[in-house]
């Protein structure tokens, strides 16, 4: 078992992911973050049914998310979700929302492919 180490590179990345939100999805990896940037807090919600390379994403943000100074404040597995749109469905986001998101994040420059390490 290989234990994640952070670089540099992964914290900043993650610093800048995170900068000026409230909620952080995670398609890659099944999940989405609230974020409590005043208290340095974070909760995960999980979709039901991820795989190996999405349990593994989770734990990288998580570690990087700890590592820069954030506690862990809970997390759950969503009954029903098998996508971060189901999660964010389920949090009362309606398609309209979510096609905002979707084109916020192509302008961003996000690639939700990106493999942390």
């Amino acid at each position: 078992m290989t234990v994640y180490v952070p670089t540099t590179e992964d914290l900043e990345w993650t610093r800048r992911a995170i900068r000026g939100r409230k909620v952080w999805a995670v398609p890659s990896g099944g999940f989405v973050i609230l974020l409590d940037h005043e208290n340095m807090e974070f909760t995960t919600l999980l979709q039901i049914k991820g795989g190996s390379p999405e349990i593994d994403l989770h734990e990288r943000v998580h570690v990087n998310l700890v590592t820069i100074g954030y506690t862990a404040k809970r997390g759950s597995f969503i009954e029903g979700a098998h996508s971060t749109d189901d999660i964010l469905r389920k949090m009362g986001l309606t398609e309209e929302d979510l096609a905002i998101i979707r084109e916020v994040s192509q302008e961003w420059g996000e690639d939700e492919e990106r493999r942390l390490g």
